[in-house]
C-alpha cells in the first residue's frame, strides 16, 4: 500500500511539473490545482502513516511550527516528529478546507482550516481543529515544496490535547536570519519594536493599523479574522493599557520577495506582575505586503502557543 502511494505521488508530481518548467513568478490559476493535489496526497499519507511521502513535500530549507511544540527546521527532525506522532495515534479523519491560494512572486500562499479526528491507544476519539498558513515555493520542474508551515487551534486547548502531545523532538532554534540586506533587517526590527510598543501600552487602534485593510489575522485559540472590520474590534478588545502586557520577539527566517516579506519567529511575554501574572510564548508567521508608498504592512499573520 505504501509503495503504491509513493508511486502515485511521484507520478502526479511529474504530471503537474510538466505544465510549467521554469522557476519564476507563480501564476495562481496554475498552482491552485497543484496545491489541491498535494493536500489530497498529504491527507492520504498521514492516514496511511507514510512518513517518507509526508517529509518529501518539504523543501531543503523550511520552518515547521506546530502548536505547543518548538519549531523544526531539518528533515531528520521532521521525520522523527511525524514518526513518533503517528506511532502513538490512529487518525480517523483529516481534512483541510482551503480558504485562499494566491501567488506571492515565485511562491504560493495557502491558508485555510483543518479538522482532525484522532484516537490515542485505548482512548476515546478526539477532535483537533483550527487554521493553518503555508508558503510553498515553485521549483524548476513546476513542482511545489513547503518552505513555511504553521497551524493552531481555533479554540482553547491544553498541551495534552494536541494529537502529538507525547512527542518530544528538539531542533536547534537559536538562529538568526541570513542573506537579507542590512536595510531590510533594520526595517523589520523597527516594525517589531513598534508592534511590541503597541502591545505593551495597550494601543489596540495602532495594533490594528499595522495591517492592510484586507489583512487576515489568525490569533492563537481564535478563529480567522478577515479584513479590518473584524481585526480592529478584536485588537481594541485585546490590547488595553490596564492589561500590563510585556513581550519580546526573535526571528527564525526572513524571506524577501518583490512586494512581500515573510518573517517567521518566536514571541515571549506575560501580563501582570511576576507573582500573580501569567506568561505566554509561541511561534508566529508574518507575511507583510508593501503598499504603493512602500510601507510594509501586515497582510497575513498566524500565531500559536508553543509551550
Amino acid at each position: 500500500m505504501k509503495k503504491n502511494l509513493v508511486l502515485v505521488f511521484t507520478l502526479l508530481i511529474f504530471v503537474l511539473g510538466c505544465k510549467e518548467k521554469t522557476e519564476g513568478k507563480a501564476n495562481t490559476s496554475d498552482f491552485i490545482e497543484k496545491v489541491k493535489v498535494y493536500n489530497m496526497l498529504f491527507e492520504q499519507s498521514l492516514q496511511n502513516k507514510n512518513i517518507d511521502s509526508i517529509v518529501d513535500v518539504y523543501g531543503e530549507k523550511f520552518t515547521f511550527m506546530p502548536e505547543y511544540k518548538t519549531a523544526i527546521f531539518s528533515k531528520p527532525k521532521l521525520k522523527e516528529f511525524y514518526k513518533k506522532w503517528l506511532d502513538t495515534v490512529d487518525l480517523i479523519q483529516y481534512k483541510k478546507s482551503v480558504y485562499e491560494i494566491q501567488a506571492v512572486d515565485n511562491h504560493v500562499l495557502e491558508i485555510g482550516e483543518y479538522n482532525m479526528e484522532f484516537q490515542q491507544k485505548l482512548d476515546s476519539i478526539h477532535e483537533y481543529r483550527g487554521k493553518y498558513m503555508i508558503i510553498w515555493k515553485g521549483d524548476q520542474n513546476g513542482g511545489l515544496k513547503i518552505v513555511s508551515e504553521i497551524f493552531g487551534s481555533d479554540v482553547f486547548l491544553n498541551p495534552k490535547d494536541v494529537p502529538y502531545s507525547k512527542v518530544s523532538v528538539k531542533d536547534y532554534t537559536d538562529r538568526e536570519p541570513t542573506n537579507i540586506s542590512p536595510e531590510l533587517r533594520g526595517e523589520i526590527l523597527k516594525l517589531s519594536k513598534s508592534a511590541i510598543q503597541n502591545v505593551e501600552i495597550g494601543d489596540g487602534e495602532a495594533r490594528a493599523n499595522e495591517f492592510t485593510h484586507d489583512g487576515i489575522y489568525m490569533p492563537h485559540f481564535e478563529k480567522m479574522l478577515v479584513g479590518m472590520d473584524n481585526i480592529k474590534p478584536y485588537m481594541l478588545k485585546t490590547y488595553q493599557a490596564e492589561a500590563a502586557v510585556y513581550v519580546s520577539h526573535n526571528f527564525y527566517d526572513i524571506y524577501e520577495f518583490k512586494d512581500f516579506v515573510l518573517v517567521n519567529g518566536h514571541f515571549k511575554g506575560g501580563w501582570g506582575d511576576s507573582i500573580n501574572g501569567g506568561t505566554f510564548e509561541g511561534n508566529m508567521s508574518n507575511l507583510r505586503k508593501r503598499t504603493k508608498d512602500r510601507q510594509l504592512l501586515m497582510y497575513r499573520q498566524l500565531a500559536n502557543n508553543d509551550r
